[in-house]
């Protein structure tokens, strides 16, 4: 599987909404979805690190700050303990124990996957599951965008809205626990991640609706 593949998917899940969901949207809500998936799957990368002349440790080469998290290290017959640490010069690697140059420090890290022309690390098994969030990331989107179009001094028109509105609500719910069942996840109360997209919609008089956080701007 490749990522267009994964496009595929959404596309499909999206078909009837073609009109109002651009590529680059469908591409956004892809990324978020990716993240979103590393975080309930992210990948665990081996990598061997050899400690500089400071006995320093160089970080592995797909960590990610503020996501990546060393779950394994050994050191010959040694199990060091290895933690990340802010300095006045950045991030650095602290060790339990002091390591000369030259050490090989063997480690296992989480690291974000890959979605993109090259590099493609999502599991076949699981691509329905990042499709299904991609899509409700979309078709959230809609239904905000379609809640603010209702006009109250046409009644009618502003019941179809507001059904409108709902539906795609229902639908992108839906995709959610969708995305939770195929991975056999149970969430409690999961917050979307896709609750920060910015899908820069129009709304349907074809006014500019930027979607920030929770608030129109």
């Amino acid at each position: 599987m490749a990522l267009a593949d994964l496009q595929d998917l959404v596309n499909d899940l999206i078909r009837d909404e073609g009109t109002e969901i651009s590529v680059t949207q469908r591409d956004r809500a892809i990324e978020l979805a990716r993240f979103q998936y590393s975080r309930n799957r992210p990948r665990r990368l081996t990598e061997t690190l050899t400690a500089d002349a400071n006995g320093k440790l160089p970080f592995p080469v797909a960590w990610e700050d503020g996501f990546s998290e060393f779950t394994y290290a050994a050191l010959g017959d040694i199990d060091p303990v290895l933690s990340v640490i802010e300095t006045q010069a950045g991030q650095s690697i602290k060790t339990e124990r002091s390591l000369n140059e030259g050490d090989n420090v063997e480690v296992v890290y989480t690291a974000l996957h890959m979605a993109d022309g090259v590099t493609y690390t999502i599991s076949t098994v699981d691509q329905q599951a990042v499709a299904s969030w991609a899509a409700a990331a979309l078709l959230g989107q809609l239904a905000t965008k379609h809640a603010g179009d209702e006009d109250s001094t046409i009644q009618t028109d502003a019941v179809n809205q507001q059904t409108q509105s709902q539906r795609y609500s229902s639908r992108s719910k839906a995709l959610q626990a969708q995305y939770y069942e195929l991975l056999g996840i149970k969430p409690g109360k999961p917050k979307p991640a896709f609750a920060v997209a910015d899908m820069d919609l129009k709304t349907s008089r074809g006014r500019s609706r930027i979607w920030h956080s929770g608030k129109y701007r």
